[in-house]
């Protein structure tokens, strides 16, 4: 298996940062008293590692300029005045603990075509996540993997990156409150799927599982499977400027950003799921209207792992009418299928909170998707699919659905009748006379 060499692999590069941090934390006077103080800080240590030890080829500047905008204005919904005299310090600590958490000096990447699992402690994320946000987690010139993403929480370039930083801020606030033997016996498990059969040999004489709707966030909708609707590259936009269903989602539930840093990119057949997470905050709202808010944790814990399951699936992206032809039809539920079908026997077979899954940017077609994740979640067996709806067209689809398409297919015995039409018979239909998916089924079922 590949691994990625941390910080503590470089023995003078190492010995650089922790004397830094050290020196930082041995003076009580010498603590940050404002956001200057930090940023200077941060500035001065990676221009003396940018100087000393390796090229640093990225721009920090987005980093310092998020998180002076942050606090230079007043906000009555996060402690920031707690994370700055408080949890800043603490986070340096956790930093220091790199070289006894990972005794390697390095962690294993989930990479291409290899079905394989990972599980950290909590604490053990906690300490990469504060080495991610002091931006240390560099990604020198000889060490880049093209199919990883570069986790720094500096590089948040999006009109919602302060309520972004807030959630981020929010869970370092929280998670600081928890003691080191508390966070040693809590895990998150991150494990890539990977779908080594065809569709074709997958038995396709089963009953459709349950299907409704429901407005809201799908992270709301609790003892479900969290569909995220994910890039190819896991988190792959996050950090980028974009504020999508994937974007909201890692902001809230901030362990998932884990996943950025050790998962290679995404095959057509294969998944990423992620289970154990907390969700620490709450966005409301899109865009500039976004907001903050706390969010309180109830879902219980057993053997170690809350009960949170997310499931990162990226669907196709772009390709316009394309996506009524078979192949991608079959590309569309094989990965579906990765993302719900059981893995491990001892799993519970969780029902799955999803929504229109690669529409929006992606360009998906809404029907499409509601009949494709409808057909995987009954081949996996899965009990029920809930399709969450957020706006008026998103309800109107949803009653065209239980008028006319429902009744139909609850007469049908298998799922095989409904895919034999949809892959055979529908691309025609579609090219020839631009028939709308729940038009076609409703006339031929």
């Amino acid at each position: 298996m590949q691994k990625l060499a941390l910080p503590t692999s470089n023995e003078e590069l190492w010995n650089c940062i922790s004397l830094k941090l050290q020196n930082k934390l041995q003076n009580e006077e010498n603590q940050f008293q404002s956001i200057d103080e930090f940023i200077t800080f941060n500035k001065q240590l990676l221009n003396e590692i940018s100087n000393n030890f390796i090229s640093l080829e990225l721009d920090y500047s987005y980093h310092f300029h998020n998180i002076l905008f942050l606090f230079k204005k007043k906000h009555t919904d996060i402690d920031l005045n707690y994370f700055l005299k408080t949890t800043l310090n603490k986070m340096m600590r956790w930093i220091l603990e790199m070289p006894e958490l990972f005794i390697s000096n390095e962690i294993t990447i989930l990479s291409i075509g290899q079905p394989s699992k990972i599980k950290f402690t909590k604490r053990q994320i906690r300490c990469l996540l504060s080495t991610a946000f002091f931006s240390l987690l560099f990604k020198p010139s000889l060490q880049q993997n093209k199919n990883l993403t570069h986790l720094d929480f500096g590089l948040f370039k999006s009109v919602a990156s302060p309520t972004f930083l807030k959630s981020i801020i929010n869970y370092f606030n929280k998670i600081s409150k928890y003691t080191y033997f508390e966070l040693d016996e809590l895990y998150v498990i991150l494990e890539r799927k990977v779908l080594q059969n065809n569709l074709s040999t997958i038995k396709q004489e089963k009953h459709f599982c349950e299907i409704d709707f429901v407005e809201g966030k799908l992270q709301d909708n609790l003892n479900h499977l969290f569909v995220d609707f994910a890039n190819r590259k896991v988190g792959g936009h996050v950090l980028e400027g974009a504020v999508a269903q994937e974007e909201i989602m890692f902001a809230e539930m901030p362990e998932l950003f884990i996943s950025i840093l050790i998962c290679e990119h995404l095959n057509d057949n294969e998944t990423l799921l992620i289970k154990g997470i907390d969700r620490f905050s709450n966005c409301k709202g899109y865009l500039h209207s976004m907001t903050f808010e706390d969010y309180k944790e109830t879902q219980p814990i057993k053997d170690g792992i809350r009960k949170n399951e997310v499931i990162a699936m990226d669907a196709l992206a772009g390709i316009g009418q394309a996506q009524f032809e078979k192949q991608y039809l079959l590309r569309e539920v094989k990965k579906a299928y990765c993302g719900f079908m059981k893995v491990d026997d001892n799993d519970e077979h969780l029902p799955i909170a999803s929504g229109f899954w690669g529409c929006g940017v992606f360009g998906g077609d809404k029907q499409l998707k509601i009949i494709l994740q409808w057909i995987a979640a009954s081949l996996a067996d899965r009990p029920k699919l809930m399709i969450h709806l957020f706006s008026p067209d998103d309800l109107r689809i949803a009653k065209e659905f239980k008028e006319n398409i429902l009744p139909k297919v609850q007469g049908l015995k298998h799922v095989e009748k409904i895919c034999d039409l949809l892959f055979e018979l529908y691309p025609q239909a579609r090219r020839e006379q631009s028939t709308t998916v729940f038009e076609f089924l409703r006339n031929n079922l």
